[in-house]
């Protein structure tokens, strides 16, 4: 059993655990006033003590916070479990692609052209919106795209029918396309956002979530 189980965390009731990482732990939640299931992701006690770690782990809640795409996890808040980081976040109740992927190959199974184009349009799609605003994710793997179904849980070796949506999450590689960065001699440097042909100028990030797709991967 959990330590955070049966705990209160500002408005929100932790419930039972749902995953655990290197970096942090996911739980069921409950907000209590509005009475909405959630995700509450809080940082491991381990890597708490990690300037870096955390600040990677804030990076994310304050990036996804500002993303606002029908295919991209929610963020709702960002608060302290007893000085620990955690993020209160939709709830997703489906496997991971990843996840679905292991059991469809143990029934022998595999994707069709059908179900993958129903996966990779909305996650481009996700991809091209979080470019606009400048963010590239730079993970992206079937184990940071959630299946979200709108009839029940999804189990393999179920057909990924139209009613089951991609949702993209885990920013904590992040990266801005068009960003002004701090040296560690004070200077300023400033990298573009596209490659600009004459320029020299190459992107930075965002064409590692693109080139994910069209080498086939990660579906």
């Amino acid at each position: 059993m959990s330590t955070w189980n049966g705990k209160t965390l500002g408005k929100v009731q932790i419930g039972e655990m749902i995953a655990r990482g290197g970096m942090a732990e996911v739980y069921h939640g409950t907000h209590t006033l509005l009475n909405r299931k959630v995700a509450v992701k809080i940082m491991r006690d381990h890597v708490d003590e990690d300037p870096e770690t955390r600040a990677r782990f804030e990076r994310e809640a304050r990036v996804m916070a500002n993303l606002h795409h029908p295919n991209i996890i929610q963020i709702f808040d960002y608060d302290l479990a007893d000085g620990r980081p955690c993020i209160v976040m939709e709830l997703v109740s489906g496997a991971s692609l990843g996840a679905y992927l292991k059991a469809l190959q143990k029934h022998g199974g595999k994707l069709s052209y059908e179900e993958i184009s129903r996966l990779l349009i909305p996650i481009a799609s996700a991809i091209d919106y979080a470019h606009s605003q400048n963010i590239a994710h730079r993970d992206i793997k079937p184990a940071n795209i959630l299946l979200r179904s709108k009839t029940g849980i999804l189990e393999a070796p179920e057909i990924l029918s139209a009613d089951v949506e991609p949702l993209l999450t885990d920013f904590g590689l992040v990266r801005l396309l068009d960003s002004t960065i701090q040296t560690s001699t004070g200077a300023r440097l400033r990298y573009a956002r596209l490659h600009e042909p004459g320029t020299g100028a190459r992107r930075q990030g965002g064409s590692k979530d693109r080139h994910l797709f069209a080498g086939g991967g990660p579906v």
